[in-house]
Protein backbone atom coordinates (compact mmCIF):
# COMPACT_ATOMS: atom_id res chain seq x y z
CA UNK A 1 0.00 0.00 0.00
CA UNK A 2 0.83 3.80 -0.54
CA UNK A 3 2.61 4.89 2.78
CA UNK A 4 0.53 7.06 4.62
CA UNK A 5 0.35 10.86 4.06
CA UNK A 6 2.13 12.48 7.52
CA UNK A 7 2.55 15.23 6.18
CA UNK A 8 -1.37 16.36 5.36
CA UNK A 9 -2.15 14.94 9.06
CA UNK A 10 0.58 17.05 10.74
CA UNK A 11 -0.74 20.29 9.00
CA UNK A 12 -4.29 19.60 10.43
CA UNK A 13 -3.05 19.08 13.73
CA UNK A 14 -0.86 22.61 13.20
CA UNK A 15 -4.41 24.33 11.71
CA UNK A 16 -6.07 23.24 15.07
CA UNK A 17 -4.02 25.27 17.40
CA UNK A 18 -3.22 28.13 15.23
CA UNK A 19 -7.24 28.69 14.86
CA UNK A 20 -7.15 27.87 18.73
CA UNK A 21 -4.14 30.58 19.61
CA UNK A 22 -5.94 33.10 17.49
CA UNK A 23 -9.67 32.31 19.27
CA UNK A 24 -7.57 32.73 22.50
CA UNK A 25 -6.10 36.16 21.20
CA UNK A 26 -9.09 37.74 20.22
CA UNK A 27 -10.82 36.62 23.50
CA UNK A 28 -8.17 37.70 25.58
CA UNK A 29 -8.31 41.56 23.52
CA UNK A 30 -11.76 41.90 24.28
CA UNK A 31 -12.11 41.09 27.62
CA UNK A 32 -8.52 43.09 28.77
CA UNK A 33 -10.12 46.30 26.44
CA UNK A 34 -13.28 46.24 27.87
CA UNK A 35 -11.54 45.88 31.26
CA UNK A 36 -9.22 48.62 30.23
CA UNK A 37 -12.25 50.79 28.93
CA UNK A 38 -14.61 50.37 32.22
CA UNK A 39 -12.33 50.42 34.67
CA UNK A 40 -12.11 54.15 35.74
CA UNK A 41 -15.87 54.16 35.46
CA UNK A 42 -16.88 51.34 37.48
CA UNK A 43 -14.19 51.40 40.30
CA UNK A 44 -16.33 51.59 43.12
CA UNK A 45 -19.33 50.15 42.05
CA UNK A 46 -18.77 47.02 43.57
CA UNK A 47 -21.60 45.52 42.03
CA UNK A 48 -20.15 46.15 38.53
CA UNK A 49 -17.23 44.59 40.25
CA UNK A 50 -18.63 41.62 40.66
CA UNK A 51 -20.79 40.73 37.67
CA UNK A 52 -17.49 41.35 35.81
CA UNK A 53 -15.99 38.69 37.83
CA UNK A 54 -18.45 36.39 36.83
CA UNK A 55 -18.11 37.57 33.20
CA UNK A 56 -14.51 36.07 33.30
CA UNK A 57 -14.64 33.44 35.29
CA UNK A 58 -17.65 32.60 32.29
CA UNK A 59 -15.05 33.61 29.62
CA UNK A 60 -11.96 31.29 31.24
CA UNK A 61 -14.09 28.82 31.62
CA UNK A 62 -15.21 28.66 28.17
CA UNK A 63 -11.34 29.25 26.92
CA UNK A 64 -10.85 25.99 29.00
CA UNK A 65 -13.47 24.20 27.04
CA UNK A 66 -11.93 25.11 23.83
CA UNK A 67 -8.77 24.18 24.89
CA UNK A 68 -10.07 20.97 26.27
CA UNK A 69 -11.72 20.73 22.74
CA UNK A 70 -8.79 21.14 20.89
CA UNK A 71 -6.82 18.68 22.97
CA UNK A 72 -9.22 16.49 22.05
CA UNK A 73 -8.87 17.04 18.14
CA UNK A 74 -5.19 16.67 18.24
CA UNK A 75 -5.44 13.84 19.89
CA UNK A 76 -7.96 11.98 17.16
CA UNK A 77 -5.78 13.63 14.17
CA UNK A 78 -2.80 11.98 15.89
CA UNK A 79 -4.19 8.44 16.75
CA UNK A 80 -5.44 8.53 12.76
CA UNK A 81 -2.07 9.55 11.54
CA UNK A 82 -0.52 6.22 13.72
CA UNK A 83 -3.39 3.87 12.44
CA UNK A 84 -2.48 5.07 8.97
CA UNK A 85 1.03 4.16 9.78
CA UNK A 86 0.43 0.87 11.45
CA UNK A 87 -1.92 -0.41 8.59
CA UNK A 88 0.85 0.73 6.08
CA UNK A 89 3.07 -0.86 7.86
CA UNK A 90 1.41 -4.38 7.83
CA UNK A 91 0.68 -4.32 4.41
CA UNK A 92 4.45 -3.63 3.66
CA UNK A 93 5.11 -6.98 5.88
CA UNK A 94 2.60 -8.72 4.27
CA UNK A 95 3.74 -7.99 0.38
CA UNK A 96 7.43 -8.74 1.84
CA UNK A 97 6.44 -12.19 3.41
CA UNK A 98 4.34 -13.33 0.57
CA UNK A 99 7.35 -12.67 -2.04
CA UNK A 100 9.52 -14.50 0.55
CA UNK A 101 7.36 -17.18 0.50
CA UNK A 102 6.81 -17.60 -2.72
CA UNK A 103 10.59 -17.44 -3.09
CA UNK A 104 10.96 -20.13 -1.47
CA UNK A 105 8.53 -22.21 -2.68
CA UNK A 106 9.96 -22.07 -5.89
CA UNK A 107 13.70 -22.60 -5.00
CA UNK A 108 12.07 -25.66 -3.39
CA UNK A 109 10.89 -26.53 -6.63
CA UNK A 110 14.48 -26.12 -8.36
CA UNK A 111 16.14 -28.50 -5.35
CA UNK A 112 13.68 -31.11 -6.52
CA UNK A 113 14.81 -30.53 -9.93
CA UNK A 114 18.47 -31.17 -8.88
CA UNK A 115 17.13 -34.21 -6.59
CA UNK A 116 15.94 -35.71 -9.94
CA UNK A 117 18.71 -35.19 -11.75
CA UNK A 118 17.35 -32.24 -13.90
CA UNK A 119 15.86 -35.25 -15.65
CA UNK A 120 12.13 -33.06 -14.60
CA UNK A 121 11.34 -29.72 -15.00
CA UNK A 122 8.13 -27.41 -13.76
CA UNK A 123 7.09 -25.55 -16.63
CA UNK A 124 5.10 -23.15 -14.92
CA UNK A 125 5.77 -22.38 -10.79
CA UNK A 126 3.75 -19.35 -10.68
CA UNK A 127 0.59 -21.13 -11.81
CA UNK A 128 1.79 -24.27 -9.40
CA UNK A 129 2.11 -21.69 -6.28
CA UNK A 130 -1.25 -19.91 -7.25
CA UNK A 131 -3.02 -23.43 -7.68
CA UNK A 132 -1.46 -24.47 -4.12
CA UNK A 133 -2.18 -21.08 -2.03
CA UNK A 134 -5.14 -20.20 -4.24
CA UNK A 135 -6.30 -17.15 -1.48
CA UNK A 136 -2.80 -15.77 -1.43
CA UNK A 137 -2.07 -12.30 -2.80
CA UNK A 138 0.74 -9.27 -2.22
CA UNK A 139 -1.91 -8.25 0.16
CA UNK A 140 -3.32 -11.54 1.86
CA UNK A 141 -1.05 -14.13 2.85
CA UNK A 142 -1.79 -17.60 4.26
CA UNK A 143 1.59 -19.89 5.28
CA UNK A 144 -0.59 -23.52 5.13
CA UNK A 145 -3.63 -24.61 2.74
CA UNK A 146 -5.28 -27.07 4.06
CA UNK A 147 -6.31 -30.15 1.33
CA UNK A 148 -9.98 -30.04 0.74
CA UNK A 149 -10.84 -33.85 -0.85
CA UNK A 150 -14.68 -33.51 -1.00
CA UNK A 151 -17.72 -31.47 -2.30
CA UNK A 152 -17.32 -28.40 -4.97
CA UNK A 153 -14.64 -26.78 -2.85
CA UNK A 154 -12.11 -29.22 -3.78
CA UNK A 155 -8.77 -27.43 -4.26
CA UNK A 156 -5.52 -28.75 -6.00
CA UNK A 157 -3.97 -30.40 -2.92
CA UNK A 158 -6.94 -32.48 -2.30
CA UNK A 159 -7.50 -33.28 -6.07
CA UNK A 160 -3.46 -34.52 -5.97
CA UNK A 161 -4.75 -36.52 -2.88
CA UNK A 162 -7.60 -38.19 -4.16
CA UNK A 163 -5.95 -39.58 -7.14
CA UNK A 164 -2.72 -40.27 -5.62
CA UNK A 165 -5.09 -42.62 -3.27
CA UNK A 166 -6.94 -44.47 -5.99
CA UNK A 167 -3.78 -45.19 -7.68
CA UNK A 168 -2.61 -46.66 -4.38
CA UNK A 169 -5.54 -48.87 -4.38
CA UNK A 170 -5.25 -49.73 -7.58
CA UNK A 171 -2.33 -50.97 -7.89
CA UNK A 172 -3.01 -54.01 -5.78
CA UNK A 173 -5.72 -55.21 -8.52
CA UNK A 174 -5.29 -57.98 -9.81
CA UNK A 175 -7.89 -57.67 -12.47
CA UNK A 176 -7.76 -55.57 -15.44
CA UNK A 177 -9.80 -54.10 -18.44
CA UNK A 178 -9.46 -51.57 -20.91
CA UNK A 179 -11.62 -49.45 -19.25
CA UNK A 180 -9.64 -49.55 -15.43
CA UNK A 181 -6.44 -49.43 -17.11
CA UNK A 182 -7.37 -46.16 -19.25
CA UNK A 183 -8.91 -44.43 -16.32
CA UNK A 184 -5.59 -45.47 -14.67
CA UNK A 185 -3.48 -43.92 -17.01
CA UNK A 186 -5.77 -40.98 -17.05
CA UNK A 187 -5.00 -40.32 -13.19
CA UNK A 188 -1.35 -40.24 -14.22
CA UNK A 189 -1.63 -38.19 -16.74
CA UNK A 190 -3.71 -36.20 -14.54
CA UNK A 191 -0.87 -36.00 -11.59
CA UNK A 192 1.38 -34.49 -14.02
CA UNK A 193 -0.90 -31.44 -15.11
CA UNK A 194 -1.59 -30.90 -11.35
CA UNK A 195 2.41 -30.84 -10.43
CA UNK A 196 3.00 -29.06 -13.68
CA UNK A 197 5.69 -31.60 -14.16
CA UNK A 198 7.75 -32.06 -17.80
CA UNK A 199 10.13 -34.81 -18.64
CA UNK A 200 13.06 -33.74 -20.20
CA UNK A 201 15.29 -36.45 -19.43
CA UNK A 202 16.60 -39.03 -21.94
CA UNK A 203 13.63 -41.25 -23.97
CA UNK A 204 14.00 -44.92 -22.79
CA UNK A 205 12.17 -48.32 -24.25
CA UNK A 206 8.86 -48.63 -22.76
CA UNK A 207 7.69 -44.54 -22.18
CA UNK A 208 3.98 -43.54 -22.04
CA UNK A 209 3.80 -40.61 -24.79
CA UNK A 210 0.74 -38.38 -24.66
CA UNK A 211 0.49 -36.16 -27.81
CA UNK A 212 3.65 -37.14 -28.60
CA UNK A 213 5.49 -35.81 -25.60
CA UNK A 214 6.92 -37.94 -23.35
CA UNK A 215 5.40 -37.69 -19.78
CA UNK A 216 8.44 -39.77 -17.69
CA UNK A 217 5.86 -42.75 -17.22
CA UNK A 218 7.55 -45.70 -18.03
CA UNK A 219 4.99 -49.11 -17.77
CA UNK A 220 8.74 -50.87 -16.96
CA UNK A 221 9.48 -49.13 -14.60
CA UNK A 222 6.22 -47.79 -12.82
CA UNK A 223 7.23 -48.02 -9.05
CA UNK A 224 10.24 -45.46 -10.06
CA UNK A 225 7.56 -42.59 -11.54
CA UNK A 226 5.61 -43.68 -8.70
CA UNK A 227 7.92 -42.83 -6.03
CA UNK A 228 8.50 -39.45 -8.02
CA UNK A 229 5.37 -38.28 -8.09
CA UNK A 230 5.35 -39.22 -3.92
CA UNK A 231 8.33 -37.41 -3.12
CA UNK A 232 7.28 -34.28 -5.00
CA UNK A 233 3.93 -34.55 -3.75
CA UNK A 234 4.97 -35.18 0.23
CA UNK A 235 7.20 -31.88 -0.66
CA UNK A 236 4.07 -29.74 -1.57
CA UNK A 237 2.10 -31.11 1.57
CA UNK A 238 4.91 -30.37 4.27
CA UNK A 239 4.74 -26.75 2.91
CA UNK A 240 1.07 -26.30 2.61
CA UNK A 241 1.00 -27.84 6.52
CA UNK A 242 -0.79 -30.93 5.17
CA UNK A 243 -0.03 -34.55 6.66
CA UNK A 244 2.31 -36.41 4.46
CA UNK A 245 1.07 -39.28 1.80
CA UNK A 246 1.74 -42.66 3.29
CA UNK A 247 0.80 -44.85 0.09
CA UNK A 248 3.11 -46.90 -2.98
CA UNK A 249 5.20 -48.73 -0.36
CA UNK A 250 4.69 -52.33 -1.64
CA UNK A 251 7.15 -52.49 -4.82
CA UNK A 252 7.08 -52.63 -8.24
CA UNK A 253 2.86 -53.23 -9.11
CA UNK A 254 3.56 -55.88 -11.25
CA UNK A 255 -0.05 -56.44 -12.17
CA UNK A 256 -0.75 -53.18 -13.85
CA UNK A 257 2.55 -53.44 -15.45
CA UNK A 258 1.53 -56.55 -17.43
CA UNK A 259 -2.00 -54.93 -18.18
CA UNK A 260 -0.27 -51.86 -19.90
CA UNK A 261 2.56 -54.11 -21.38
CA UNK A 262 -0.79 -56.21 -23.06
Amino acid sequence: GRKPDTMSNGSSINKIWIALAIALIVLAVAIFGAYAHYLPKISDDHTAWSSFGSLLSGVFTLAGVLATIATLLFLNAQNKNQQGFIEWQKQAMTFDQYINHRKLFLERLSELQTVFDNKIRFHNPERLYNSLFPDNLPTNLHLTAKAIRTGEKENATGSLYNMLERINTDIDRAQWDDSSVRSFVYDLLMIIGFMQVEWVGENTDGDILAKGKNTGINIYSLDEFLGRCKLIFNSFLFYTGNPLFEGFGKGNPRYISKALIA
